[in-house]
């Protein structure tokens, strides 16, 4: 009996149609199904995951289990608790991965000592990388296209799920908290361009964009558990030949007093201010939109939410704030 190489692993959460083509793409791999395990831990769904998952056939070994929804870095630690394989390979329920990928990651794992290996992770459609914007020598530690020795993730202890609120169903960041230890701990870390999986677009409406800005509460809580870290790593961007640090914050506070210089401008019947402050406000409103729906968001179809993205940065501001208290960590803010 060959040893189980992967184990692929899938949290999912009331996605049951994606899932299932996420599946299917995995039966298409062309690589031993004997050498690879699928795991889908079903984070409390209530859309027909269950009894999809207790039908579901395949050539290739298919583990399931239910849980009480507790977001997917438990469900991923789950997940993890249940693997046989040497390495664990974390998707997501909307990912297809390309017919290669296994083979290729199996290839670069035999070929060097690696302890995590990062795929490359597109848009459906496209061949536009997800972390565009990233420098490109980061790791993003994407879960989506990530594959880590499991003695080593057991070693670290898993994915810290802190990073989840119960009420809102909420979450964020547990992927960098994840990567920041793997760094810490010096580990054998490498980019694979040629293991590659397709993602949905991320962001088609306003409302996944205001849900977006909101996951920003956690930014404090990963602040605070890994400050140098997180200076050196979030939201740093590559445009064109510039490095910034963290636009989309400073793009934020701009819009805040920009906000204030309006409404100073409105009582004191200053035009000048009014006018300057509303052009700077529907800029950075612009800025908004490009981070989150990229060039496709300045089609003539996409252009008529475009005011709602003014309000785009209070939203992310408001969330960052509330989590600075939450995790009574402020230096986040500047």
């Amino acid at each position: 009996m060959n040893e189980i190489f992967f184990s692929i692993i899938i949290p999912t959460h009331n996605r049951q149609e994606t899932l299932s083509q996420c599946l299917d793409a995995i039966a298409r791999q062309k690589f031993p199904a004997e050498q690879f395990e699928v795991i889908v831990v079903n984070d409390g769904s209530n859309d027909g995951t269950a009894d999809y998952l207790k039908s579901a056939q395949f050539h290739f070994r298919l583990l399931h289990r239910t849980i009480d929804n507790s977001g997917p870095a438990h469900a991923r630690n789950i997940g993890a608790e249940l693997a046989s394989g040497k390495f664990l390979f974390f998707f997501e329920d909307d990912i297809i991965p390309h017919d290669q990928a296994l083979f290729n990651a199996h290839r670069h794992l035999m070929m060097y000592d690696f302890d995590v290996l990062e795929g490359k992770t597109i848009y459906q459609g496209s061949n536009d990388n997800v972390r565009r914007f990233d420098k490109p020598e980061f790791l993003s530690f994407i879960p989506c296209n990530l594959i880590i020795r499991k003695e080593t993730f057991q070693f670290i202890g898993g994915y810290d799920t802190a990073f989840y609120d119960t009420a809102s169903g909420l979450y964020f960041r547990e992927d960098a908290e994840l990567g920041f230890r793997l760094l810490d701990l010096k580990c054998r870390i490498q980019k694979a361009n040629d293991v590659i999986v397709e993602h949905p677009r991320q962001f088609p409406s306003m409302a996944a964009c205001f849900r977006h800005a909101r996951r920003y509460m956690f930014d404090p809580l990963l602040y605070k558990k890994h400050k140098k870290r997180f200076r050196e790593h979030i939201e740093v961007k590559k445009i064109s030949v510039f490095i910034i640090s963290r636009p989309q914050h400073y793009a934020a506070l701009c819009a805040f007093f920009a906000f204030v210089t309006f409404g100073i401008g409105a009582v004191g019947n200053s035009r000048l201010s009014v006018v300057v402050s509303s052009i700077v406000l529907l800029l950075i409103g612009a800025l908004y939109k490009y981070k989150y729906q990229g060039r496709n968001g300045f089609t003539v179809r996409a252009l008529g939410d475009g005011v709602g993205f003014v309000f785009l940065p209070f939203v992310y501001l408001y969330s960052l704030v509330v989590g600075c208290f939450r995790y009574k960590s402020f230096g986040v803010l500047w």
